[in-house]
Protein backbone atom coordinates (compact mmCIF):
# COMPACT_ATOMS: atom_id res chain seq x y z
CA UNK A 1 0.00 0.00 0.00
CA UNK A 2 1.35 3.28 -0.52
CA UNK A 3 0.76 6.36 2.07
CA UNK A 4 0.56 9.69 0.45
CA UNK A 5 1.59 12.42 1.73
CA UNK A 6 -0.10 15.97 1.80
CA UNK A 7 -1.59 17.12 -1.89
CA UNK A 8 2.02 16.13 -3.84
CA UNK A 9 2.57 12.90 -2.26
CA UNK A 10 -1.28 11.61 -2.71
CA UNK A 11 -0.89 12.98 -6.46
CA UNK A 12 2.04 11.23 -7.01
CA UNK A 13 1.00 8.09 -5.37
CA UNK A 14 -1.93 8.15 -7.60
CA UNK A 15 0.53 8.84 -10.46
CA UNK A 16 2.90 6.13 -10.02
CA UNK A 17 0.92 3.40 -8.80
CA UNK A 18 -3.05 4.26 -9.44
CA UNK A 19 -4.23 0.72 -8.40
CA UNK A 20 -2.17 0.16 -4.99
CA UNK A 21 -4.61 1.25 -1.62
CA UNK A 22 -3.62 4.69 -0.70
CA UNK A 23 -3.46 6.06 2.75
CA UNK A 24 -3.90 10.07 2.91
CA UNK A 25 -1.19 11.86 5.88
CA UNK A 26 -2.42 14.78 6.08
CA UNK A 27 0.64 17.09 7.69
CA UNK A 28 0.23 21.09 6.46
CA UNK A 29 -3.49 21.91 6.32
CA UNK A 30 -4.34 22.88 2.66
CA UNK A 31 -7.88 24.00 2.77
CA UNK A 32 -8.73 25.75 -0.95
CA UNK A 33 -10.19 28.85 0.47
CA UNK A 34 -7.62 28.89 3.40
CA UNK A 35 -3.85 28.27 3.12
CA UNK A 36 -0.75 30.28 3.88
CA UNK A 37 2.64 29.53 1.97
CA UNK A 38 1.77 26.82 0.49
CA UNK A 39 0.88 26.69 -3.61
CA UNK A 40 0.37 23.27 -5.46
CA UNK A 41 -0.32 23.17 -9.34
CA UNK A 42 -3.66 23.35 -10.34
CA UNK A 43 -3.41 19.65 -11.68
CA UNK A 44 -1.97 18.71 -8.44
CA UNK A 45 -5.49 19.54 -6.71
CA UNK A 46 -7.66 18.59 -9.06
CA UNK A 47 -6.76 15.26 -9.29
CA UNK A 48 -6.59 15.11 -5.04
CA UNK A 49 -9.96 16.64 -5.00
CA UNK A 50 -10.95 14.06 -7.68
CA UNK A 51 -9.60 11.25 -6.02
CA UNK A 52 -9.92 11.50 -2.21
CA UNK A 53 -13.11 9.10 -1.67
CA UNK A 54 -10.53 6.63 -2.97
CA UNK A 55 -8.30 6.43 0.05
CA UNK A 56 -8.15 3.83 2.41
CA UNK A 57 -8.25 6.10 5.62
CA UNK A 58 -6.91 9.23 6.61
CA UNK A 59 -4.07 10.10 9.19
CA UNK A 60 -3.82 13.84 10.68
CA UNK A 61 -2.79 15.18 14.09
CA UNK A 62 -6.41 16.00 15.45
CA UNK A 63 -9.38 15.79 15.81
CA UNK A 64 -10.13 19.86 14.89
CA UNK A 65 -7.93 19.47 12.21
CA UNK A 66 -10.30 16.05 10.65
CA UNK A 67 -13.69 17.86 10.74
CA UNK A 68 -12.27 21.03 8.79
CA UNK A 69 -10.70 18.22 6.31
CA UNK A 70 -13.82 16.15 5.89
CA UNK A 71 -15.86 19.46 5.17
CA UNK A 72 -13.16 21.31 3.15
CA UNK A 73 -12.74 17.76 1.17
CA UNK A 74 -15.87 16.47 1.18
CA UNK A 75 -14.82 13.33 2.79
CA UNK A 76 -17.09 10.12 2.84
CA UNK A 77 -17.86 9.85 6.46
CA UNK A 78 -17.05 6.12 5.89
CA UNK A 79 -13.97 6.67 5.37
CA UNK A 80 -11.88 5.67 8.77
CA UNK A 81 -9.40 7.93 10.26
CA UNK A 82 -6.06 8.43 12.40
CA UNK A 83 -5.30 11.10 15.22
CA UNK A 84 -1.45 10.90 15.25
CA UNK A 85 -0.05 14.47 16.73
CA UNK A 86 3.68 15.19 15.94
CA UNK A 87 5.15 12.70 18.04
CA UNK A 88 8.77 11.88 19.44
CA UNK A 89 10.10 8.22 19.30
CA UNK A 90 11.72 9.35 22.66
CA UNK A 91 11.39 8.74 26.48
CA UNK A 92 10.99 12.41 28.03
CA UNK A 93 14.44 13.80 30.06
CA UNK A 94 13.73 15.83 33.44
CA UNK A 95 17.63 16.45 33.59
CA UNK A 96 18.59 19.63 33.09
CA UNK A 97 22.02 21.02 31.46
CA UNK A 98 23.93 23.59 31.47
CA UNK A 99 24.94 23.90 27.76
CA UNK A 100 23.13 27.73 26.88
CA UNK A 101 24.59 29.26 29.87
CA UNK A 102 28.35 28.18 29.57
CA UNK A 103 27.86 29.38 25.39
CA UNK A 104 26.19 32.44 26.04
CA UNK A 105 28.33 33.33 29.21
CA UNK A 106 25.05 33.71 31.44
CA UNK A 107 24.60 33.95 34.86
CA UNK A 108 23.60 30.40 36.13
CA UNK A 109 20.17 31.98 37.72
CA UNK A 110 19.25 33.68 34.68
CA UNK A 111 16.20 31.35 32.78
CA UNK A 112 16.19 30.54 29.53
CA UNK A 113 13.16 30.56 27.17
CA UNK A 114 13.46 28.95 23.63
CA UNK A 115 12.08 30.00 20.70
CA UNK A 116 12.66 26.97 18.18
CA UNK A 117 11.71 26.87 14.88
CA UNK A 118 11.23 29.21 12.15
CA UNK A 119 12.73 32.72 13.01
CA UNK A 120 9.93 34.46 10.57
CA UNK A 121 7.66 37.86 11.24
CA UNK A 122 4.75 35.13 11.50
CA UNK A 123 6.15 33.92 14.61
CA UNK A 124 6.62 37.62 15.58
CA UNK A 125 10.26 37.15 16.83
CA UNK A 126 11.13 40.85 16.78
CA UNK A 127 7.62 41.81 19.07
CA UNK A 128 8.77 39.19 20.98
CA UNK A 129 12.10 40.02 21.63
CA UNK A 130 10.70 43.70 22.31
CA UNK A 131 8.78 41.87 25.27
CA UNK A 132 11.28 40.22 26.61
CA UNK A 133 14.10 43.27 26.57
CA UNK A 134 11.61 44.69 29.51
CA UNK A 135 12.00 41.37 31.65
CA UNK A 136 15.38 40.92 34.12
CA UNK A 137 15.49 37.37 35.17
CA UNK A 138 14.77 35.82 31.68
CA UNK A 139 16.88 35.19 28.41
CA UNK A 140 14.96 34.47 25.33
CA UNK A 141 17.01 32.38 22.99
CA UNK A 142 16.42 31.76 18.94
CA UNK A 143 16.98 28.33 17.43
CA UNK A 144 15.54 27.32 13.80
CA UNK A 145 15.66 27.99 10.44
CA UNK A 146 15.26 31.51 8.53
CA UNK A 147 15.52 33.94 5.50
CA UNK A 148 18.38 36.01 5.50
CA UNK A 149 16.50 39.25 4.69
CA UNK A 150 14.10 38.58 8.49
CA UNK A 151 17.05 37.37 10.45
CA UNK A 152 19.03 40.75 9.57
CA UNK A 153 16.17 42.71 10.63
CA UNK A 154 15.57 40.85 14.26
CA UNK A 155 19.21 41.38 14.52
CA UNK A 156 19.12 45.15 13.85
CA UNK A 157 16.09 45.83 16.39
CA UNK A 158 18.43 43.63 18.79
CA UNK A 159 21.40 46.06 18.34
CA UNK A 160 19.15 49.62 17.92
CA UNK A 161 17.12 49.24 20.86
CA UNK A 162 20.55 47.79 23.39
CA UNK A 163 18.60 44.69 24.39
CA UNK A 164 21.23 42.19 25.81
CA UNK A 165 19.05 39.12 27.09
CA UNK A 166 17.81 38.17 22.94
CA UNK A 167 20.31 35.61 21.42
CA UNK A 168 20.33 33.89 18.07
CA UNK A 169 21.90 30.95 16.92
CA UNK A 170 23.99 30.18 14.05
CA UNK A 171 24.28 26.22 14.44
CA UNK A 172 22.50 24.36 11.69
CA UNK A 173 21.97 20.65 13.02
CA UNK A 174 22.34 17.38 10.66
CA UNK A 175 20.35 15.69 13.57
CA UNK A 176 17.03 16.28 15.51
CA UNK A 177 18.61 14.98 18.49
CA UNK A 178 21.11 17.22 18.27
CA UNK A 179 19.09 19.96 19.07
CA UNK A 180 18.33 17.63 22.49
CA UNK A 181 21.51 19.87 24.80
CA UNK A 182 19.82 23.00 23.91
CA UNK A 183 15.87 22.24 24.88
CA UNK A 184 17.77 20.42 28.06
CA UNK A 185 19.26 24.24 28.93
CA UNK A 186 15.71 26.12 29.14
CA UNK A 187 13.12 26.67 31.64
CA UNK A 188 10.30 27.94 29.01
CA UNK A 189 9.18 27.51 25.70
CA UNK A 190 7.58 29.82 23.19
CA UNK A 191 5.13 28.72 20.76
CA UNK A 192 3.28 31.55 18.73
CA UNK A 193 2.22 31.36 15.67
CA UNK A 194 0.39 34.42 13.80
CA UNK A 195 -3.38 34.21 12.46
CA UNK A 196 -2.16 33.78 9.31
CA UNK A 197 -3.98 30.53 7.98
CA UNK A 198 -6.45 27.63 9.64
CA UNK A 199 -3.02 25.88 9.75
CA UNK A 200 -1.80 28.35 12.00
CA UNK A 201 -4.45 28.63 14.18
CA UNK A 202 -4.82 24.53 14.57
CA UNK A 203 -1.49 23.94 15.37
CA UNK A 204 -2.05 22.79 19.09
CA UNK A 205 -0.92 19.10 18.40
CA UNK A 206 0.19 19.16 15.04
CA UNK A 207 3.01 21.63 15.94
CA UNK A 208 6.45 20.12 16.26
CA UNK A 209 7.62 22.01 18.68
CA UNK A 210 5.24 21.95 22.09
CA UNK A 211 6.26 18.35 22.24
CA UNK A 212 9.71 19.46 21.88
CA UNK A 213 9.59 21.12 25.17
CA UNK A 214 7.20 18.73 26.91
CA UNK A 215 9.52 16.13 26.23
CA UNK A 216 11.84 18.32 28.41
CA UNK A 217 9.35 19.73 31.00
CA UNK A 218 9.79 23.32 29.66
CA UNK A 219 6.29 24.57 30.23
CA UNK A 220 4.87 26.91 27.25
CA UNK A 221 3.66 30.02 26.54
CA UNK A 222 1.25 30.27 23.22
CA UNK A 223 -0.59 32.64 21.44
CA UNK A 224 -4.22 31.56 22.52
CA UNK A 225 -6.43 29.68 19.76
CA UNK A 226 -8.58 26.84 20.40
CA UNK A 227 -5.91 24.15 19.51
CA UNK A 228 -3.33 25.87 21.99
CA UNK A 229 -5.78 26.30 24.46
CA UNK A 230 -6.88 22.21 24.57
CA UNK A 231 -3.24 21.42 24.07
CA UNK A 232 -0.95 23.30 26.40
CA UNK A 233 -3.46 25.51 28.78
CA UNK A 234 -6.35 23.03 29.72
CA UNK A 235 -3.91 20.23 30.24
CA UNK A 236 -1.89 22.89 32.78
CA UNK A 237 1.69 22.67 30.54
CA UNK A 238 1.63 26.46 30.06
CA UNK A 239 -0.42 29.42 29.44
CA UNK A 240 -2.14 31.07 26.17
CA UNK A 241 -2.31 34.53 25.89
CA UNK A 242 -4.28 37.31 23.34
CA UNK A 243 -1.32 39.84 22.79
CA UNK A 244 2.37 40.49 23.60
CA UNK A 245 1.55 42.10 26.52
CA UNK A 246 0.18 39.16 28.33
CA UNK A 247 3.71 37.23 28.08
CA UNK A 248 5.47 38.83 30.99
CA UNK A 249 2.54 38.08 33.76
CA UNK A 250 2.39 34.58 32.37
CA UNK A 251 6.54 34.11 32.51
CA UNK A 252 5.53 35.45 36.47
CA UNK A 253 2.42 33.20 37.42
CA UNK A 254 4.73 30.07 34.92
CA UNK A 255 7.42 30.53 37.47
CA UNK A 256 5.05 30.81 40.55
CA UNK A 257 4.26 27.27 40.00
CA UNK A 258 6.72 26.15 37.91
CA UNK A 259 7.14 22.37 39.47
CA UNK A 260 2.87 22.10 38.37
CA UNK A 261 3.11 23.20 34.72
CA UNK A 262 6.57 21.08 34.56
CA UNK A 263 5.45 18.23 35.56
CA UNK A 264 2.57 18.41 33.42
CA UNK A 265 4.42 18.40 30.65
CA UNK A 266 6.21 15.82 30.91
CA UNK A 267 2.95 13.63 31.98
CA UNK A 268 1.20 15.25 28.77
CA UNK A 269 4.11 14.13 26.38
CA UNK A 270 3.70 10.57 27.88
CA UNK A 271 0.57 10.64 27.59
CA UNK A 272 0.44 11.70 23.97
CA UNK A 273 2.96 12.43 22.29
CA UNK A 274 5.28 9.28 22.42
CA UNK A 275 4.92 7.66 18.96
CA UNK A 276 5.02 3.81 20.93
CA UNK A 277 1.82 4.59 22.18
CA UNK A 278 0.60 5.17 18.51
CA UNK A 279 2.76 2.43 17.04
CA UNK A 280 0.80 -1.01 17.15
CA UNK A 281 -2.72 1.12 16.89
CA UNK A 282 -1.04 2.48 13.73
CA UNK A 283 0.09 -0.88 12.56
CA UNK A 284 -3.45 -1.88 13.11
CA UNK A 285 -5.46 0.78 11.05
CA UNK A 286 -3.33 -0.06 8.11
CA UNK A 287 -4.13 -3.96 8.16
CA UNK A 288 -7.68 -3.26 8.83
CA UNK A 289 -8.55 -1.09 6.32
CA UNK A 290 -6.76 -2.71 3.90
Amino acid sequence: FGIGVDPHGFYQCKMICPNIPTFYYSLELYLLNDHYGLNYPDNVIKTERRKINSIRGLIIQSHEKELLFRDDYQLSQEIPSFILPVTYDAPPLKEKSQFLHNKLNLNKNKKIALHLGGINWWHSCIEISTVFSRIDNWVLVFQGYYKEDYVQKLRKHILENKIHNVFILDEIFDSIKDIDKIIQSCSLGIAWYNDISIGFRTAGESSGKIPAYFRFGLPVVAKKYTSTYNAIEKTGCGLCVENYDDIINSLKMIENRFDYYSCNAIKEYEKKYRFEKYREKLLIFFNTNL
